[in-house]
């Protein structure tokens, strides 16, 4: 139990401390009372205008929780809990037996597990993709340089730490390796090939 509160520390203090020391635009009023976003390389960042504050423009600023949710990609999300949720439920209907509640602690950590490899492989995907996110997809973080590429990278490895320890821990050998295999599959299908380099 000691070694799982320490993962899921390290997993809490990460995404607490990577948000510093981020890049982003500043703005530039125009004559005309309009604002342009001047930045020399980077993704434009969202502005909002305050109601009743005749013109001025404030920046906002993506809290460090906001970037990270966005890095995790929230609609990949809800797909990897609800296919957990859908087979967790059905094996229990198939069994017949009332459920074991002492077991719910486990099935929340296996489905932060699952959280946390669903992260790793969004975020290496969006890492090796950026050229091509700036484009196509530029409210992504890493894009949008709310986060950096070396933050993007602290954020994956620790996913990948945190979710094959928890996989390992809870749920044996066999669970791990394949949980690890599953993060070796999301690698190579973002990481670009030798030829591709």
């Amino acid at each position: 139990m000691r070694t799982m509160r320490g993962l899921l520390g390290l997993c809490l203090l990460a995404a607490l401390l990577w948000g510093y020391g981020r890049d982003s635009g500043f703005l530039v009023p125009s004559p005309r009372g309009a604002v342009q976003q001047q930045f020399a390389g980077k993704a434009p960042t969202r502005l909002l205008r305050r109601a009743g504050s005749e013109g001025a423009v404030e920046e906002e600023k993506s809290s460090s929780l906001k970037a990270f949710w966005k890095f995790l990609r929230p609609h990949t999300i809800r797909g990897t809990i609800l296919g957990s949720s859908a087979m967790v439920s059905r094996a229990v209907i198939e069994n017949g037996q009332a459920p074991d509640w002492s077991l719910l602690p486990t099935a929340a950590l296996g489905v932060l597990a699952l959280l946390c490899g669903n992260g790793y492989i969004v975020g290496i995907n969006q890492i090796y993709d950026v050229s091509i996110d700036v484009i196509n997809k530029p409210f992504l973080p890493v894009a949008a340089k709310e986060l950096s590429i070396p933050q993007a990278w602290v954020l994956i490895i620790l996913m990948a730490v945190c979710g094959t320890g928890l996989a390992f821990h809870l749920f044996g050998p066999l669970i791990g390796s394949l949980y690890a295999f599953g993060l070796f599959l999301g690698t190579i299908y973002s990481v670009p090939s030798g030829s591709e380099m």
